[in-house]
C-alpha cells in the first residue's frame, strides 16, 4: 500500500521561493558593486585632494618669506624715516595673511591625509 500526499495550495511555492532568493542575490550584489564604487570614488577623491595639497604648501612657504621680507624692508624704511607706520603695518597684515594661508595648506594637507588612510580602512 502506498501513500501519497499532496497540497494543492502549495502550487510553485518552491518556485517562487527561488526566485525570491535569486533576487535577494541580485540586489545584494547591486549594493556591493554601488559600495565598492563609493569606496573608490573616495579614494581617488582623497589622492586628488592630498596632491593638490602638496602642491600648494610650498608656494605659500614661499609668499610666507616674500612677506617677512617686505615687512623686514618696511621696519628699515620707517626707521630710515622714508616711510610712514601705515606701510609697515600693511606688511604685518600681508605676512598674517601668507601665514595664514599657509598654515590653511598644512590643514587642508593634514585633513586629505587622513581622508585618504579613513579611504584605505586604516582609521
Amino acid at each position: 500500500m502506498a501513500v501519497c500526499s499532496w497540497t494543492f495550495w502549495e502550487l510553485g511555492k518552491t518556485h517562487y521561493s527561488i526566485k525570491e532568493k535569486m533576487s535577494l542575490l541580485n540586489e545584494l550584489k547591486q549594493l556591493m558593486m554601488s559600495l565598492t564604487d563609493s569606496i573608490k570614488f573616495e579614494l581617488k577623491q582623497a589622492i586628488l585632494d592630498l596632491v593638490a595639497a602638496e602642491k600648494n604648501i610650498p608656494a605659500t612657504r614661499i609668499a610666507v618669506e616674500q612677506a617677512e621680507e617686505i615687512l623686514r624692508v618696511s621696519i628699515e624704511h620707517y626707521n630710515a624715516n622714508v616711510s610712514t607706520s601705515t606701510e609697515v603695518l600693511d606688511a604685518q597684515t600681508i605676512l598674517t595673511r601668507a601665514r595664514m594661508n599657509f598654515y590653511k595648506a598644512l590643514y587642508a594637507h593634514n585633513l586629505a591625509k587622513a581622508k585618504m588612510r579613513r579611504a584605505i580602512g586604516l582609521e
